[in-house]
C-alpha cells in the first residue's frame, strides 16, 4: 500500500472546512466521540464519511485529484487504500508549520 499526495497551500482552507464540518457532526449528541470518519484512497481522489455507530453516514465529501498538485495511490486492491478512524483523530491532524522558503512556490507535502 502507497499513497502520496500534495496540497497546495490555496486548496488548505477548503480542506480545513471539511474537516471542521466533520467535528460539528461528532460533538453533537449522545454518541460523541463514537462517531467515525472513513477515508477513501483511489485513483479517482479521496473520499471521507462520517459514520454513526449505528453504521448510517452522517457526512459525505468527495476531493477530485485536481485539487492536489501530485495524487497516488497504489495498492493491491484495486489501486483503494481504505481508513478508519475516529473522528476525534481527524480533528487532531493539524497540518505541519510549512517548511518552504519564502519565494518558493512549490506546495508543502502532506
Amino acid at each position: 500500500m502507497r499513497f502520496r499526495a500534495e496540497l497546495p497551500r490555496e486548496t488548505h482552507p477548503l480542506l480545513a472546512s471539511i474537516v471542521k464540518r466533520f467535528e460539528s457532526i461528532d460533538s453533537a449528541g449522545v454518541s460523541r466521540g463514537r462517531r467515525r470518519a472513513v477515508l477513501m484512497l483511489s485513483p479517482k481522489g479521496l473520499s471521507m464519511s462520517a459514520v454513526a455507530a449505528t453504521e448510517d453516514v452522517l457526512a459525505f465529501a468527495e476531493l477530485s485529484t485536481d485539487l492536489f498538485v501530485d495524487f497516488r495511490v497504489a495498492s493491491q486492491a484495486e489501486d483503494c487504500i481504505l481508513v478508519s478512524l475516529a473522528l476525534a483523530h481527524l480533528r487532531a491532524v493539524r497540518a505541519p508549520p510549512s517548511r518552504v522558503a519564502p519565494g518558493d512556490t512549490r506546495a508543502p507535502q502532506v
